[in-house]
């Protein structure tokens, strides 16, 4: 059986940006077109000029930037063409943030639930910090470091005597580092029960108030 294929001149190109969202200087970015045609549509990306007038053009269904400077920002217009005509379709790039990196900002520490602590209860530590790339973190109890994961908030669970103290973190990336403010973790035993110090001995914890 004898099977006929209509043609078709191209649609309007779909036209879209990978990654998505929020792009960083320096990075790799793709814009991609696309179009139903038949015969199969040729495409040429062109970037369109302060003076709305069209600038150099680039053959091919994907533009892309390896790396993206804040140069390459404006508005880009891909047309697919087949032997039947053309379509076109703009993206913009300024609708997109170019975001420079930068060091740790505004670091500190927040405990979850804020407040009293009882012994055999529980508490998260969070460290937050404002930075590009995201900081990684190193915790510190009376100064001294603990071996807690860099990104990750971190839950006393249960809490004991021997947790009381003075916690703080420090966030890094390539770009800087910043330490956070001390947070005093004060542990209450319930009343009628005995609480562990870290100098030794136990004694009889009043009730707290």
């Amino acid at each position: 059986m004898l099977m006929t294929l209509s043609l078709q001149l191209p649609k309007t190109p779909s036209v879209g940006v990978t990654p998505p969202g929020v792009i960083e200087e320096g990075s790799s970015v793709n814009l991609t077109c696309t179009s139903e045609a038949n015969p199969v549509a040729k495409y040429t990306w062109t970037k369109v000029t302060t003076d709305h007038s069209l600038g150099h053009s680039v053959q091919g269904q994907q533009l892309s930037f390896h790396p993206i400077q804040s140069s390459d920002s404006g508005q880009y217009l891909c047309t697919a063409k087949n032997d039947l005509g053309t379509k076109s379709s703009p993206i913009s790039i300024d609708m997109l943030k170019f975001v420079q990196p930068y060091g740790p900002k505004n670091t500190s520490v927040i405990p979850s639930p804020p407040g009293e602590i009882m012994e055999g209860g529980s508490v998260t530590l969070s460290c937050s910090s404002d930075a590009n790339p995201a900081a990684d973190y190193t915790w510190f109890k009376d100064n001294q470091p603990l071996p807690w994961e860099p990104r990750r908030p971190y839950t006393l669970d249960p809490v004991s005597s021997k947790d009381r103290g003075t916690y703080r973190c420090h966030a890094e990336n390539q770009y800087g580092y910043l330490g956070s403010n001390s947070v005093f973790i004060d542990v209450h035993a319930w009343p009628g029960r005995k609480a562990r110090y870290q100098g030794g001995g136990e004694r009889q914890e009043a009730i707290p108030y």
